[in-house]
């Protein structure tokens, strides 16, 4: 799976003159245990996830959704989310790297706002116990677009 963003040199000028990178290093799972195990991905790269039916291929891309914010957890209620407490993604920036980590929802909830947020030149995949809510999802989402280059989009109708 890659996951590689690079806009089109029209938005070039529109960004501050730099073409933009947004690329997903390693997908994360914390155990409630505290156990850590972690799906490493070759950015620049194709990256293939193989593996038989039901065995989680597919929840990588509702995790990675999750982690980015989405309203929902739809991650399948099951295996996944009932040894998973905290799910994180690594995600490669121009600035850097941003490691985004997300609380599995409690059992009959759809979502959890409690996200934990870290940039820096090179993450250090935090351990369990370092894990904690810096973020909501809503302030997650205008930093996550504020790093891609995307402006607010503010409509006026006319009276």
């Amino acid at each position: 799976m890659a996951c590689i963003f690079r806009f089109n040199s029209k938005y070039h000028d529109a960004i501050g003159g730099k073409t933009l990178n947004f690329q997903i290093k390693n997908i994360v799972l914390y155990s409630h245990k505290g156990d850590r195990r972690i799906l490493p991905l070759h950015p620049g790269k194709l990256n293939i996830i193989t593996g038989d039916s039901k065995t989680g291929k597919t929840a990588i891309i509702d995790i990675i959704n999750y982690c980015l914010s989405n309203d929902e957890c739809n991650i399948p209620a099951g295996v996944i989310r009932q040894y998973v407490s905290w799910f994180g993604v690594t995600i490669i920036i121009n600035e850097g790297e941003i490691f985004v980590a997300r609380r599995c929802p409690e059992q009959g909830k759809d979502t959890s706002s409690e996200v934990y947020y870290d940039i820096k030149k090179e993450i250090s995949i935090p351990i369990f116990s370092e894990l904690r809510q810096i973020i909501n999802a809503d302030t997650l989402v205008e930093l996550l677009t504020k790093y891609v280059g995307i402006k607010e989009n503010v409509h006026e109708p006319e009276p």
